[in-house]
């Protein structure tokens, strides 16, 4: 049996996650439901979400709604208690160099932008969507290139290091830098945000769904129960597939976007 918790698992977050986990486990054996003691953080996140012996992690809504994840079955959605994530939504931070704040995005035109990957929500669709909705219909591209970091930490890193201009970062992930990286946020501005979107859902294997209702409300008890740190639910609630016709809405939103001449391609949304 596996749990992880991959999404905001940074080193200094470690152990708030394992908190968390001790006391979700102690719920989940009140109620009669074995659960593993530790978290694995281990392989690949696609890997674990299609696990059949999967009895919680954590996914980003892209992922989810293009079928990255198997038939992994919804669990619940976080609140971070943060005023970009918050009662079961999120959204991304807009952010360029600390003393180009001042020029709004639209006048932005023609700058380079950090993207973490293609298949991300909210460093690469939600920023494309916000776009279409900005320029409504137009055909020419808005940034002249197109830079994938692999993770916001990067993506942050290149626009403090004037390698990128721009990129949108997660809103947890930006509170986040700002605790634990500061030497990179104080040389960033948030400039714009997205529209909230629902918020990074938690997932069980098929075999493991009668179990849903019990894991969301062991979530739920167990982050409410905790001092509250930045990175780590403070509550969960609970959400079915329906909720993330938000997401996919947005991703055809994000098609309507040209981007940039060298545009990652938007991963196909999965037959519901």
């Amino acid at each position: 049996m596996i749990a992880d918790l991959p999404m905001y698992d940074w080193p200094g977050v470690r152990a708030a996650n394992d908190a968390l986990w001790a006391e979700v486990t102690r719920r989940l054996d009140e109620a009669g439901i074995e659960a593993p003691r530790a978290l694995a953080r281990a392989g690949e996140p696609r890997e674990i979400w299609r696990d059949p012996d999967l009895l919680l992690s954590q996914t980003c809504g892209m992922p989810y709604v293009a079928g990255h994840c198997g038939a992994a079955v919804l669990v619940g959605r976080p609140d971070y208690g943060l005023e970009g994530a918050n009662e079961g939504t999120y959204r991304s931070a807009i952010v360029v160099r600390r003393g180009d704040e001042s020029q709004p995005l639209l006048q932005m035109q023609g700058c380079r932008v950090a993207i973490n990957e293609p298949a991300s929500y909210s460093g690469h669709i939600a920023l494309r969507a916000h776009l279409a909705d900005l320029r409504d219909g137009t055909q020419t591209p808005f940034f002249s290139a197109v830079i994938q970091s692999g993770r916001h930490i990067g993506s942050a890193r290149l626009v403090a290091e004037g390698k990128a201009d721009l990129a949108a970062l997660d809103w947890v992930a930006w509170e986040l830098l700002l605790l634990h990286e500061p030497g990179v946020a104080e040389r960033l501005a948030v400039i714009d945000r997205t529209a909230k979107a629902p918020a990074l859902p938690f997932v069980t294997a098929p075999g493991m769904a009668r179990h849903r209702r019990a894991l969301a409300r062991a979530l739920d008890q167990a982050a409410r129960s905790l001092p509250p740190v930045t990175g780590v639910p403070r509550a969960a609630f609970p959400t079915d597939d329906g909720d993330y016709d938000a997401t996919r809405d947005v991703v055809r939103r994000a098609h309507r976007e040209p981007f940039a001449p060298d545009s990652p391609e938007i991963p196909a949304l999965a037959a519901k």
